[in-house]
């Protein structure tokens, strides 16, 4: 799936077919760490672009 994303961000975003803001998130902190966020919300907006790469 996120072959996809990657795919029709970039294609929206800057007609490229990898876009630089793409980010990577592990999400929160594991058990122990002293580091990270103890949450991690996301939500993913498609707003129909995902028709436009036939998916």
């Amino acid at each position: 799936d996120a072959a996809v994303w990657l795919s029709v961000l970039a294609r929206s975003a800057t007609g490229q077919p990898l876009s630089i803001y793409t980010n990577m998130i592990t999400g929160p902190r594991r058990p122990g760490d002293t580091e990270g966020p103890e949450e991690v919300h996301l939500i993913l907006l498609d707003n129909g672009r995902a028709d436009l790469v036939g998916t």
